[in-house]
């Protein structure tokens, strides 16, 4: 019978300080099947405190006495995370290989990186598992866009000679050596690349949270923790910032259907949430809200627009050739609607204007003002539409489009943005509340 394999990755508050790095090597060393360990850089140890990476970013862009303070700073901080684990180690060359490549122009990925990097050294170190750079594992082009097949075969054959080995999220490599990194959020990346390319049974993923919640905690008191939601599902509430898990993590997961479990490293026996391909019959209710402002639609309307391919064709065309990707997409007969980040269209609206009725010669190209959406998920939410209609026609909520979906167990709601709050609390009473 095959050994259990997971990879495991470690958010930056499960590692700010040495007490926390502590605690994560004892979860990781009470289950031998842990065998990848992704981490992100040292967050923030209290209120106010600062992550390692934003005052990496401040260092890159500063100069002189400056540079060198906040380096002085960054130093100490891993400096005492190395005594709080009486580690017989020092990052003295790191740090000077740091103030060489500020002066070489290494670039500002580079720079950004060295957080997750010094501390996969230090808790590579501290469990006695091999060090594997990123830069070895996880490949870009040319253009910076990620390799996801060379990423995996380069990653396979880097873990292939380690049983037991840590990685440092959040970047890569471009041909030639220069560093490149993923997007906030890019060490969950980085251990699902893991699981994928080990094979792995499970990817865990450790945050200061249990779990995936089912509302935005500081717009519904005590929401409920998700049990199981599948990765389409949470990929939609990703995007509308429930920001546990970042939403492109799960890519690398769904073709080999590796699920991936939240857990909280403050509270490690709690069941957390399980992220799946397919739920299965079970939580067969609305499982989660989220919601985000800052949207803007673009309103068409021409005969029988909803049914002509041709006239959705060359829109979408005409958007994608101004850089404008849109997020929903709704339509009757003779209109159809585009919502997008109202900051997508800044300087470029009028263009668009005019190529759209040159290109199809619509009856009128309407912006409609700024909204919010909000995205429904669990199973078959589209049976829930009169519910959704009810709650928010009772706090006078006006719904300003719909997006019905297209079987990715997902609804999408426009409202006026001063109505996000009320309108997600009406949901969330309505459509979870009761269940529970």
């Amino acid at each position: 019978m095959k050994n259990k394999i997971k990879a495991v990755k470690f958010g930056g508050s499960s590692l700010c300080d040495a007490r926390s790095i502590d605690n994560a090597a004892k979860i990781v060393l009470s289950d031998d099947s842990r065998k990848y360990i992704a981490v992100s850089a040292p967050g923030k140890r209290f209120p106010g405190d600062e992550k390692i990476t934003d005052m990496l970013y401040r260092a890159f862009m500063s100069s002189g006495d400056e540079f060198y303070g906040i380096l002085e700073k960054i130093k100490a901080r891993f400096d005492e995370i190395i005594s709080g684990l009486s580690l017989p180690m020092s990052l003295d060359d790191e740090f000077s290989e740091l103030i060489y490549g500020r002066k070489n122009y290494f670039g500002r990925d580079y720079f950004a990186s060295r957080g997750e990097y010094f501390c996969a050294k230090i808790f590579s170190a501290y469990l006695g598992f091999d060090f594997i750079d990123a830069a070895r594992c996880i490949s870009f082009g040319e253009n910076g866009a990620f390799l996801p097949e060379l990423t995996k075969l380069r990653t396979a054959a880097e873990l292939s000679g380690s049983t037991h080995a840590v990685v440092p999220g959040f970047y890569g490599s471009m041909p030639g050596g220069t560093l490149k990194t993923f997007e906030c959020g890019g060490s969950d990346i980085t251990g699902a690349i893991l699981a994928s390319a080990a094979g792995c049974d499970e990817y865990e993923n450790w945050t200061d949270v249990s779990g995936f919640m089912s509302a935005d905690p500081k717009t519904v008191d005590n929401p409920k923790t998700i049990s199981i939601i599948t990765y389409k599902e949470l990929r939609r509430l990703s995007f509308m910032g429930a920001g546990v898990l970042h939403e492109d993590s799960v890519i690398p997961l769904m073709s080999d259907r590796i699920p991936v479990i939240i857990k909280n490293t403050l509270d490690p026996e709690a069941p957390g949430t399980r992220v799946v391909s397919v739920r299965n019959g079970e939580n067969d209710g609305i499982c989660g809200i989220a919601g985000k402002k800052g949207f803007c639609i673009l309103r068409i309307c021409k005969t029988k627009i909803g049914t002509n391919t041709a006239d959705t064709t060359n829109i979408l065309r005409v958007l994608s050739q101004r850089g404008v990707s849109p997020v929903s997409i709704s339509s009757g007969i003779d209109c159809i609607s585009f919502t997008f980040p109202k900051t997508a269209i800044i300087g470029r609206e009028d263009y668009i204007r005019s190529e759209i009725c040159a290109c199809i010669e619509p009856v009128s190209v309407t912006k409609g003002p700024d909204c919010a959406l909000i995205t429904i998920v669990g199973a078959d939410p589209q049976s829930r539409l009169s519910d959704i209609f009810s709650a928010l026609n009772k706090e006078n909520i006006a719904v300003i489009s719909v997006d019905a979906g297209s079987g990715d167990g997902g609804i999408t709601i426009g409202v006026d943005e001063d109505n996000l709050d009320r309108a997600i609390k009406a949901l969330y009473a309505k459509l979870i509340k009761r269940g529970m």
